[in-house]
C-alpha cells in the first residue's frame, strides 16, 4: 500500500510542483505579477510547500513588491505552517524572526525552541545562532558548555564565524 501511495505521489505530486513552479515562471516573464501571485497563493492553499516557503520569503523581504507587499506577519504565518510540515530551513527562518523580533514580537523561548529543532536536524545556521545564544545568555540562560558544544562541532566542520565565536 505504502508503495502505491508514493508511486501515486511521484506521479501526481511532481506533476503538480511542475504545474504550479511552470506557471509561476511564465507569468513571471511575462510580467504578469498579480498571475505570479494568484498561482502562488492557490499552490500554497493546495499545500505546496514550496509555494508557501517562497511566499513567506517574499512577504518577509518585500523584495518583489510588485508581487507582494512585505508583511512580515504573513510571513510568519508562512514560515509557521511550512516548518510544521517538517521544513527544517522554514523552522530556522521563523526563529530567526522571533529572535531578532523581525517584524514580530522578540521571543527568545520561542526562538531557541525552532533553532533546536532546526539544529538537531542538521542546519547549521540554527546550531551557530543557537551557540551563540547560549554563549551570550541571548534571553535565555546561559550556558557556556553548551555553547562550546555546539560552536566547536561548527568550527570542526570548517565554519569560521563558529571558531571565531569560541
Amino acid at each position: 500500500m505504502k508503495k502505491i501511495i508514493f508511486v501515486l505521489y511521484l506521479i501526481f505530486g511532481v506533476n503538480l510542483l511542475a504545474d504550479w513552479s511552470a506557471d509561476m515562471l511564465k507569468a513571471y516573464n511575462n510580467a504578469e505579477y498579480k498571475k505570479v501571485k494568484e498561482v502562488m497563493v492557490k499552490a500554497c492553499d493546495d499545500n505546496i510547500m514550496a509555494a508557501c516557503s517562497e511566499l513567506a520569503l517574499m512577504y518577509q523581504g518585500g523584495k518583489i513588491e510588485a508581487i507582494v507587499k512585505q508583511d512580515k506577519v504573513k510571513a510568519k504565518e508562512l514560515y509557521s505552517k511550512v516548518c510544521d510540515s517538517g521544513n527544517i530551513d522554514a523552522c530556522y527562518k521563523l526563529g530567526f524572526m522571533y529572535h531578532y523580533g523581525d517584524g514580530i514580537k522578540k521571543d527568545r523561548v520561542k526562538a531557541k525552541e525552532l533553532y533546536t529543532k532546526a539544529c538537531d536536524n542538521r542546519n547549521f545556521n540554527a546550531c551557530y545562532d543557537l551557540g551563540v545564544m547560549y554563549k551570550k545568555g541571548d534571553g535565555i540562560e546561559q550556558d557556556i558548555e553548551k555553547a562550546k558544544e555546539l560552536l566547536g562541532f561548527l568550527c570542526k566542520g570548517g565554519i569560521e564565524k563558529a571558531c571565531s565565536a569560541l
